[in-house]
């Protein structure tokens, strides 16, 4: 945000950053569960890429200091097909991530948050693979909005489970 200079501010690239932390925190949470668990090197890649392809896609959305006089709502368009489908490709790994350590998590989470969390990334990838495509602000307001509230939701089930 300080590289945007005299840039006009873009709310959808400040909701977009939100979901990103959202997004990077509800993951490190996920890891803590898993963190007395057996590691073999398969599993470690499957850890690791959706922190990568989150930080890619914040990479993307990042405005670029070299050009402050841009519209930064016009850079969040431009931008939005290789964000969304870098969060796709991230939410779709991390997927494959718990389906290799689905007996790993069991053991750390209840049965009803994992069933939750992969019904949300069913809606989330065709959410984001639409708005990869789509330059309707409506949609992309919605789905983002929805995401962040789907992510909270989502931690705050996986907190009661603990508790419970």
């Amino acid at each position: 945000m300080l590289a945007a200079g005299n840039a006009g501010y873009s709310r959808l690239r400040f909701v977009a950053s939100l979901f990103l932390l959202f997004l990077t925190l509800r993951y490190i949470w996920m890891l803590w569960g898993v963190r007395s668990s057996e590691w073999h090197f398969v599993h470690f890649v499957l850890v690791l890429t959706p922190m990568l392809l989150i930080a890619l896609a914040a990479y993307v959305i990042s405005m670029p200091a070299e050009a402050p006089e841009l519209d930064s709502t016009e850079i969040y368009f431009a931008r939005a097909r290789p964000f969304f489908l870098l969060l796709v490709g991230a939410m779709i790994s991390w997927t494959l991530y718990e389906w290799a350590n689905f007996a790993v998590i069991q053991n750390s989470y209840a049965a009803e948050a994992n069933w939750t969390a992969l019904a949300s990334r069913g809606l989330g990838v065709p959410a984001f693979l639409w708005l990869a495509f789509t330059k309707r602000r409506r949609h992309h307001w919605v789905v983002l909005v929805g995401a962040i509230g789907s992510l909270v939701y989502l931690s705050l089930q996986s907190l009661a489970a603990l508790e419970g």
